[in-house]
């Protein structure tokens, strides 16, 4: 009876962990080599979008902010100079509520195929949401 027992919590177990890696799966699948535009920081929604974000397949993060050139109504990204600080250029899951990026941990709020908004965890009233940009 014991081994009839361990057989059905071992299959339990892998199961659960099968789920957890195909959410895991599923959620990347939403980021990766993709560029994300920032449209709200802390709810000040952008006419249009300011900044843009990369998340990489191998885990690579840049960000970027948009030029514009009014004259010809065309935009561009540059790699956003943060001056002397230095974060790491990296994002990752952590479970599939919270994502890390650049050694910052946020809370996954909202996520759709084009759009998703993230909330940092130390500081609750930093909410930035994205939307997938169409200069990919």
């Amino acid at each position: 009876m014991a081994t009839k027992s361990s057989i059905i919590l071992i299959l339990t177990c892998l199961f659960f962990i099968s789920c957890l890696n195909e959410k895991q799966t599923n959620l990347t699948g939403y980021f990766n080599g993709k560029y994300w535009d920032v449209i709200s920081i802390d709810g000040h929604k952008y006419d249009k979008p300011r900044y843009s974000s990369f998340f990489g397949k191998n885990g690579d993060y840049f960000y970027y902010v948009y030029n514009y050139d009014e004259k010809e109504n065309k935009k561009a990204r540059s790699k956003f100079d943060y001056g002397d600080v230095i974060y790491p250029e990296m994002w990752h899951f952590e479970n599939d509520s919270v994502v890390n990026i650049q050694s910052f941990r946020y809370r996954i709020l909202k996520l759709t195929k084009t759009n998703f908004k993230i909330q940092n965890i130390e500081v609750s009233s930093d909410v930035t949401e994205y939307q997938l940009s169409p200069l990919q």
